[in-house]
C-alpha cells in the first residue's frame, strides 16, 4: 500500500529534521536568532522553536502531527525584523510583534529564553509572555472562552514516530540503521521549549477557530465505528466467570429485547496460574483460561465466533507488563504479536487498562513496569504518560493489523483518561496528542455527577469528546433506582458502557460479588427496573442517527459532543463554580442525575418561566447563568440548583467550518 512505500522513503533517509514542505512556503515568514527559530504560521498561531540536537525540526512529530498541512496551507505571514541585537529581537507581522530576549549571545539554552507577543498599535497589548520557553506547559487544558486572550504548548517529548506505529513494520520497509534499536522511532531531535502561541482573540467565533486552527496542527479526533455509539456490556465476575454464562447472558439480552452492542471481557480472561512474563504470572497473551471458556482454547475463535454471530463486536481488558523498553524490536515484537493474536483470532479491539498495579511505563523511561495509584503518581516523559504512551501503542497495533487485512472500519482502543478527583490539577494534565487515541474512560468508583463533569470538562479543555466513566460507577450503586438513573444519564452522554462486578459492592445490600450475583445486568433487580433501564436504551438507540452524525460533526471540527453552555453564548458566566445544563447529544436542558449513594436531591418546577430568557433570573444562585430549578427534600449533600437556559433562547451558532 501507498503508506508503507511512503514509510520506507521516510523511515531509510533518516535524516537531520529536514522539511518534506517546499522551502518557498516558509519564505520571509521565519527569522532565525541564534539557536532561536521563530516562525509565524498564521495571523492567530506563531512557533518560537530552540535548535534540537539534530537541527530545525520541521517533520511532523507525535504532538505535531499536522505541522505540514498547517505550513502548506498558506497562512504564513511576513516576519520583518524590527530591533536585533545578539541577544534579542523585536519582530512584527501585520497580526503581532514578538519580542524575544535570551540569556546568551546565541539563544543556546532554552530556559533563558524569554518571549512575549503584543498585538499592534494603538493598543500596544501585551497578550502573551514566557519567562523561560523551557519550562513551557507540554500538557494541554484548552482555556474556556474569553477566559485567557492567548495560549502555548511545548511539543514535549519531541520525537518521530515509526508511520506504522508499534505494530510490526510492513515487510517492505528497511528501517535505517541508527533508529533500529527503537523500531523507526526517531527520538533524538528533542528539545525543551518548541513552543506554539494561540491568539484566541476576544469574540467566541475567534476562540471556536483556535480551537480549528489546533486541530489542523496536532491531528483531529478520529470518528469512532458506529456500533461504538450502542451500548457496551463489561463482562466481569469473581472467582472467575464462564462461557457457560457469557453465552447465558447474551442470549437473555436479546430475549428481553434489550439493544447491545459490545461485549467486553474484563481481567480473567487469561490463566491466572500460567508462566509469567517478567515476573508478573499471565501477562502474556498466549494462555487464555480455557478451563472456564473453552471457546478460547485451541484455535481461540469459538466464543468469539459465537458472540459476533449474534452481532456483537468484542473486547478484552490487558494490564500490560513490558518485557524491554518500549520501541525496542523485542517489546514492539511482544506486544504486536500478543495483541494481534487475538485481533486475528476475531477481537475488535484492545481495552488498555493502567488503571492500577502495572502497565508498560511511557517511552524514554526504561523497561521498569509503571506501578499505577493515583493520576497525580503517573510516569511520565517530559509529559507524555503510560496511559497517552499506552493508546498509542494498542491504536496503531490495531490500525496495523486492520491495514494487513484490508479492513477499513475506524480504529478504537479503550484506556484510562484520569481519575475524576484530579480533573484539573496541573499535575494530573495529559499529553496534547492524547486525543487522537480514542476512547477514554475516567477510572474506577466514579459518582454519576462527577461522570457528568468529566464528559464536559474533557471535551472542552482537552478536546477528548469520548470520554466516559464506568455507567453504573464499578461500586457506587447501592439502591436499583440509582442505577436507573446512571443509566439514564449514559444514554444521553458520549459512550454507554455498564460495567461492574468484581470485588467491589455492585447489588443492594451486596457485600461481594459471586459468580452469580447482580452485576448491573438491566434484569438484575427485577422487572420492574429492567422496564425502566429498557426504555432508556431503546430512546439512545432511537436517536443513533444524530449521535452518530454528532462524532462525524466532531471528527471534522473538534466540537464536543456534550456542549457546555459557555461554547454557545456569550459572554461566558460570571467566576464561580461551573453548573451547566445536563450534557446532551442534543444539546438540551435536561437537569443532571443525583449523584447515586442515596443523595436524592431532586427537581421540581421551574420558578417564574415568563422570566426565563436571560438575563432575567429568579434566583441569587443564578444570576447571569439562567433560570433556576427548585432543590426538593434538601438533605445533606444534595446537589446545588440547577441552572440553565430554556428554550426561547437563540439558537447555538454551528461551529466553524472545517478547512476544506
Amino acid at each position: 500500500p501507498m503508506w508503507a512505500v511512503a514509510a520506507a522513503v521516510i523511515v531509510a533517509t533518516g535524516r537531520k529534521g529536514g522539511s518534506e514542505v517546499p522551502q518557498t512556503a516558509l519564505a520571509n515568514s521565519t527569522f532565525t536568532l541564534g539557536r532561536l527559530r521563530v516562525h509565524a504560521l498564521s495571523t492567530t498561531l506563531l512557533r518560537l522553536e530552540p535548535m534540537g540536537p539534530m537541527g530545525w525540526e520541521d517533520r511532523a512529530t507525535f504532538t505535531v502531527a499536522g505541522r505540514e498541512a498547517i505550513v502548506a496551507g498558506g497562512t504564513a505571514l511576513p516576519i520583518t525584523p524590527v530591533v536585533v541585537t545578539a541577544r534579542s529581537a523585536v519582530l512584527q507581522t501585520t497580526a503581532y510583534t514578538v519580542n524575544i530576549s535570551c540569556g546568551d549571545s546565541g539563544c543556546s539554552d532554552p530556559s533563558a529564553i524569554s518571549a512575549a507577543v503584543h498585538l499592534p498599535s494603538p493598543s500596544d497589548v501585551r497578550v502573551w509572555a514566557s519567562a523561560s520557553l523551557a519550562a513551557e506547559n507540554s500538557t494541554l487544558w484548552w482555556p474556556s472562552p474569553l477566559e485567557v486572550p492567548a495560549y502555548s504548548i511545548a511539543d514535549s517529548p519531541r520525537f518521530v514516530p515509526a508511520p506504522w506505529g508499534c505494530s510490526r513494520p510492513p515487510p517492505n520497509v528497511t528501517i535505517d540503521p541508527r533508529l533500529a534499536a527503537t523500531s523507526g522511532y526517531d527520538l533524538r531531535n528533542h528539545v525543551a521549549g518548541d513552543t506554539y502561541v494561540f491568539l484566541l482573540g476576544d469574540t467566541l467565533q475567534s476562540w471556536h477557530a483556535s480551537r480549528q486552527e489546533f486541530l489542523r496542527l496536532t491531528g483531529p479526533t478520529p470518528r469512532l465505528p458506529d456500533w461504538a455509539f450502542g451500548t457496551w456490556y463489561s463482562y466481569y465476575r469473581l472467582p472467575f466467570g464462564s462461557e457457560t454464562q457469557v453465552k447465558a447472558e447474551a442470549t437473555r439480552w436479546d430475549t428481553d429485547g434489550l439493544p447491545i452492542d459490545v461485549w467486553g471481557f474484563d481481567m480473567n480472561w487469561r490463566d491466572g496460574t500460567a508462566p509469567g512474563v517478567g515476573g508478573a504470572a499471565a501477562y502474556n497473551y498466549t494462555y487464555p483460561n480455557a478451563e472456564q471458556y473453552p471457546g478460547f482454547g485451541g484455535g481461540g475463535t469459538e466464543l468469539l465466533g459465537w458472540l459476533k454471530a449474534r452481532g456483537l463486536r468484542t473486547f478484552f481488558n490487558d494490564h500490560p507488563y513490558p518485557v524491554a523498553n518500549q520501541t525496542s524490536p523485542a517489546e514492539v515484537t511482544f506486544r504486536a504479536d500478543g495483541l494481534t493474536r487475538w485481533l486475528d483470532r476475531g477481537l475488535d479491539f484492545w481495552w488498555h487498562d493502567c488503571n492500577w498495579g502495572w502497565g508498560i511505563p511511557p517511552l524514554n523511561r526504561g523497561a521498569r513496569p509503571a506501578v499505577e495509584t493515583k493520576a497525580a503518581a503517573r510516569l511520565d516523559w517530559a509529559g507524555l504518560d503510560n496511559r497517552v504512551w499506552g493508546a498509542h501503542v494498542y491504536r496503531t497495533v490495531t490500525a496495523g493489523q486492520h491495514a494487513a487485512r484490508n479492513n477499513t472500519e475506524p480504529v478504537i482502543a479503550l484506556t484510562l483518561h484520569s481519575y475524576n478527583e484530579c480533573k484539573g490539577r496541573i499535575e494530573c494534565r495529559e499529553s496534547p496528542a492524547h486525543h487522537r487515541f480514542p476512547v477514554w474512560w475516567s477510572g474506577d468508583g466514579i459518582q454519576s455527577d462527577a461522570d457528568v463533569l468529566s464528559q464536559v470538562e474533557a471535551g472542552v479543555h482537552e478536546f477528548k469528546s469520548y470520554t466516559h466513566g464506568d455507567c453504573g460507577g464499578d461500586g457506587w450503586v447501592d439502591h436499583p433506582a440509582d442505577y436507573v438513573r446512571f443509566v439514564a444519564h449514559c444514554s444521553l452522554g458520549t459512550i454507554l458502557r455498564l460495567h461492574g462486578c468484581g470485588g467491589n459492592s455492585h447489588g443492594h445490600n451486596a457485600t461481594s460479588n459471586t459468580t452469580d450475583g447482580p452485576c448491573l445486568q438491566p434484569w438484575a433487580y427485577g422487572p420492574r427496573y429492567e422496564a425502566a433501564v429498557k426504555r432508556y436504551l431503546t430512546m439512545r438507540y432511537a436517536l443513533l442517527p444524530s449521535i452518530i452524525a454528532a462524532g462525524h460533526q466532531n471528527a471534522l471540527t473538534g466540537w464536543p459532543l456534550v456542549v457546555r453552555l459557555d461554547l454557545v453564548y456569550a459572554p461566558p458566566p460570571p467566576p464561580g463554580p461551573v453548573v451547566v445544563s445536563e450534557p446532551s447529544l442534543l444539546r438540551g436542558s435536561l437537569g443532571p442525575p443525583s449523584r447515586g449513594r442515596g443523595q436524592r436531591g431532586g427537581c421540581a418546577r421551574v420558578v417564574n418561566r415568563s422570566n426565563c430568557a436571560p438575563p432575567g433570573v429568579t434566583q441569587p444562585e443564578c444570576v447571569g447563568k439562567g433560570c433556576c430549578w427548585n432543590v426538593t427534600q434538601p438533605s445533606p449533600g444534595a446537589r446545588d440548583p440547577v441552572c440553565f437556559f430554556p428554550t426561547g433562547v437563540p439558537s447555538p451558532p454551528p461551529p466553524p467550518p472545517h478547512p476544506g
